[in-house]
């Protein structure tokens, strides 16, 4: 059930799992809406062409998983990770979205495991809040905002993780 006025092509305040599945064009709407407590894994399973947001974790602690996943050519952010879920990339890639590639707010938790984020409209990856970013061997490039920004309280680690070609100031801010 969605709990907002947007649609999506997939809602889920449970337990979601797709494999070898896409999740492509909704308009208007987000891709994939993970509105509270629900735990969402994605498995070789793209996200694309939604108007708004890729992937959307809002309300309470909501876990998010993908495994060898792309989210691209969304018209928003590709993953925005709120409140205090968590979000784990494992071999997958955020590109050529219109907004922001990979946000992490409000004390959420992100982990991005050999995961590129390059080409979005906007930061390459973004921590706001008290939350808690990690980047092992994922690159971050080629994004018209910065490449990884941090605002706020939360920690960010990077390890063999190249930060470039991103437009819009250093490469780490």
């Amino acid at each position: 059930r969605c709990l907002s006025d947007w649609s999506s092509d997939v809602c889920s305040s449970d337990l979601l799992t797709l494999t070898n599945s896409a999740v492509t064009n909704n308009t208007p709407g987000w891709g994939i809406s993970d509105v509270g407590v629900g735990n969402v894994t994605l498995n070789s399973s793209p996200v694309s062409g939604s108007s708004l947001q890729g992937i959307v974790i809002t309300g309470g602690a909501g876990v998010l998983t993908l495994n060898n996943s792309e989210v691209s050519g969304n018209g928003g952010a590709g993953v925005d990770s709120g409140s205090t879920g968590t979000a784990t990339l494992n071999s997958s890639q955020v590109d050529h979205n219109g907004g922001l590639g990979v946000r992490s707010k409000s004390g959420s938790l992100l982990d991005l495991e050999t995961s590129p984020v390059f080409n979005n409209a906007g930061n390459g990856v973004n921590l706001t809040g008290n939350g808690a970013l990690t980047l092992n061997s994922s690159a971050v490039h080629d994004n018209t905002g910065g490449g990884v920004t941090s605002a706020g309280s939360g920690a960010v680690q990077l390890s063999a993780s190249p930060v470039y070609l991103n437009t819009a100031g250093p490469g780490v801010t």
